[in-house]
């Protein structure tokens, strides 16, 4: 299980998406105390690292594996655009103001990105692996 490239590739990509969201403000204040994290709490790192735990060992049905990736891909969108939203109600009722310099902070970025190209390559390699097996089976 763990020495397939797919396996690699969902564990890289979900470091590299839980740390860019968990320990990285996607919206740095200079006095940190309105800094926006996007997981916020443990409570969703948890679901989010138990939701990987299960796609890793479903190893055996591909094709639920390849489902709860897309859906840890699109979870991770829902989740930036929560946050967006979340920050522009903030602008507008005024938590997050000029005066308090707030901006968005762009080295979250390369680490969201990493992580959904991660995913992808995990779900090419699952689909490769699914095309092997279905070869061999029409052999025998």
């Amino acid at each position: 299980m763990i020495q397939r490239i797919q396996t690699l590739y969902i564990i890289i990509g979900t470091i590299s998406i839980v740390f860019a969201f968990f320990k990285i403000p996607f919206f740095h204040c200079i006095d940190d105390v309105n800094s926006l994290y996007i997981l916020n709490n443990y409570y969703s790192v948890c679901f989010f690292l138990l939701l990987v735990i299960l796609t890793v060992f479903s190893f055996q049905n591909r094709k639920r594996q390849i489902k709860l990736i897309y859906f840890l891909s699109f979870f991770c969108s829902i989740i930036i655009l929560w946050t967006l939203y979340n920050y522009f109600n903030g602008v507008s009722s005024g938590a997050y103001s000029v005066s308090n310099s707030c901006g968005f902070n762009v080295i979250i970025l390369p680490f969201f990105l990493a992580g959904k190209i991660l995913y992808y390559l995990s779900i090419k390699a699952i689909m490769r692996d699914n095309e092997l097996l279905d070869s061999i089976n029409r052999l025998r």
